[in-house]
């Protein structure tokens, strides 16, 4: 099982080069992927013509999402294991249930986030689906998509610190797994609140994804309900 959605490095492919017995499910195929953002243009969702469609593999911020994924799962482990169906789907149930209480859970912290303050920029476009899921305006982020090797342009950095000014953005969040100095310095130049600390693509070790995504809703909404 993979991601999918261009998310894995090169390291999978080889595997698979060299191992083509091997089945792989890409699960966000499954999830009614949603594109990568283009906060260029006023529009909000167009890719310049020509361009490849580019699709967010973090589904993982919606537990919707992940409730579908893991339903495939079920399903083609069952198909691989039809001894083991009944087990594999009894716990799927057990799991939607506590996605489920997740999904409200995320609904009544977000609901403590003032109306006008339901705005972000992060540090990368990886929140797409959490806004898109519970009404959160991603206005941008520093580094417009996940594959860019080179980091954040000098364009890149005039068109955020131009979002800032025009949303009133008040707080920026930088991802633990990264500390971008670009990103401080549109802080510097906007003089916006800087929070590091956000989790985008790793689990500290003993930590549940429920834990995971509880974490990082208690970051994002203690910095912008006040």
């Amino acid at each position: 099982f993979a991601i999918g959605l261009m998310y894995e490095d090169k390291w999978l492919t080889e595997i698979l080069d060299n191992n083509p017995e091997i089945n792989l499910v890409n699960l966000g195929a499954f999830v009614s992927p949603i594109e990568f953002e283009d906060h260029e243009h006023s529009h909000g969702h167009g890719h310049s013509e020509g361009k490849e469609v580019q699709y967010d593999p973090h589904f993982w911020f919606d537990p919707q999402r992940v409730s579908v994924a893991v339903a495939k799962i079920v399903d083609v482990m069952s198909e691989i294991d039809p001894e083991g169906a009944s087990y594999y789907q009894e716990n799927a149930a057990a799991y939607k249930v506590v996605l489920d209480k997740l999904d409200q859970t995320i609904v009544g912290k977000i609901a403590e986030i003032p109306q006008p303050k339901r705005k972000i920029i992060s540090e990368h476009e990886s929140l797409g689906y959490l806004g898109e899921r519970y009404g959160i305006d991603i206005v941008g982020a520093v580094v417009s998509k996940l594959s860019s090797e080179s980091g954040s342009t000098p364009k890149d950095i005039i068109t955020v610190i131009e979002l800032i000014r025009k949303h009133d953005i008040s707080v920026i969040f930088l991802e633990n797994e990264t500390s971008d100095k670009v990103a401080e310095r549109v802080a510097e130049e906007t003089g916006i609140k800087v929070i590091n600390g956000l989790r985008v693509e790793a689990i500290e070790d003993g930590q549940s994804y429920v834990d995971f995504m509880k974490y990082n809703i208690d970051l994002i909404v203690s910095n912008l309900a006040d």
